[in-house]
């Protein structure tokens, strides 16, 4: 177990952990270790010029702290009334947990389905209700928003913008596979995508021609099955403006609407990282070219998301905005995408102070 904080840099010692009923948590543990969405915005977070190398090398990317670390760190430090331990993976188990009285995980479930299988990310849902510890975000909104076809349904019955979606299992053969396209094909999406169901950052994302044969495709549905993501994958038209427009990733925390950045991945760029560049952009209102006429659509959508979510959803959410919807009206219109539980927060791109606001709204929860 590496635990880390900065009044005892490494300890072990087990204490008595309150009941999670509401009382004030005094000892808290943080997860990191996304290994990603970096943040070195030194003019709004100080503290970061100096964070400890054993902290940073549990979660970092390019020798910068990646938000994760961040959130943990900045909490540590500017709230020394209270244990504020920094965790890793590892520390993903019931006798860790129930050491405090509040766990947050900034390192999310879904990323130990994409590294580790689907598996893991069951474990990790069950080692947080088998250690009965107040943990954020709670483990039936991870389930639900992890899980993307479900909230995709449940939007949908609840009258919000979703995309057409079919849900496929990736356990059948040559058959399954053949009556898919059929569907597909009454459907007249011509060109499609699919990707798995429990999964993030474009892991298993795939396009598709009209012209695709079953053995493709059954192929693919084997491949994701042996990737153990999940036992579902998502199939939905391919819309074709999704990369011609901004897709709009609107930030809430406790609830309340605090930021917005606009992206356009350059599929044809690739940069010496070998990821693919991206295009970023933010609201008028915030610096950016993103009409406050888009924006207020945007936000109106997600208050309704997230008062017809069935979970508490009070650390932080990350709506996601499409387009565009092909509803055959002059005006397109935008559809949610994604919903996040513990999404990039893009810190270097935006001037709101994501890290500070987060590592408060983590303290707020614990009293």
């Amino acid at each position: 177990m590496f635990i880390i904080n900065m009044a005892n840099r490494r300890t072990n010692k087990k204490t008595k952990r309150k009941s999670s009923t509401g009382k004030t948590a005094n000892k808290i543990g943080i997860i990191v270790g996304i290994n990603d969405d970096e943040c070195m915005n030194y003019k709004l977070y100080p503290e970061l010029k100096n964070i400890p190398e054993d902290i940073q090398e549990l979660s970092e990317i390019n020798g910068k702290p990646s938000s994760d670390v961040s959130i943990a760190y900045i909490a540590q430090q500017r709230n020394k009334n209270k244990q504020i331990d920094i965790l890793s993976m590892d520390d993903i188990n019931v006798e860790t947990f129930k050491q405090y009285d509040m766990v947050i995980g900034l390192f999310e479930a879904t990323n130990l389905s994409i590294n580790e299988g689907y598996d893991e990310f069951k474990r990790y849902l069950r080692v947080v209700r088998q250690s009965g510890v107040r943990f954020y975000p709670q483990p039936d909104f991870i389930d639900f928003a992890a899980h993307k076809f479900r909230w995709i349904k449940h939007l949908e019955k609840n009258g919000l913008p979703v995309l057409d979606t079919i849900a496929i299992r990736n356990d059948k053969g040559i058959t399954y596979a053949k009556e898919v396209l059929k569907k597909i094909e009454r459907k007249g999406w011509g060109e499609f995508i699919t990707k798995p169901e429990v999964s993030a950052y474009s892991v298993g994302f795939k396009k598709w021609k009209p012209t695709t044969t079953p053995q493709q495709l059954q192929k693919y549905i084997s491949d994701n099955y042996e990737d153990n993501m999940g036992d579902k994958i998502l199939v939905q038209r391919y819309v074709k403006e999704f990369h011609d427009f901004h897709e709009i990733r609107t930030y809430w925390i406790n609830n309340k609407y605090r930021y917005a950045i606009g992206t356009i991945i350059e599929h044809s760029v690739t940069k010496a990282d070998g990821r693919l560049n991206i295009l970023y952009d933010l609201p008028e209102n915030e610096g950016g070219n993103i009409e406050m006429h888009v924006m207020k659509q945007l936000k109106y959508w997600g208050k309704k998301a997230l008062k017809c979510i069935p979970h508490d959803t009070s650390l932080i959410v990350r709506i996601d905005f499409g387009c565009c919807i092909d509803n055959r009206k002059n005006c397109r219109e935008y559809f949610i995408n994604e919903i996040e539980y513990m999404p990039n927060v893009f810190c270097n791109k935006t001037k709101f102070p994501v890290i500070s606001e987060m590592a408060k709204n983590i303290i707020r929860l614990s009293n």
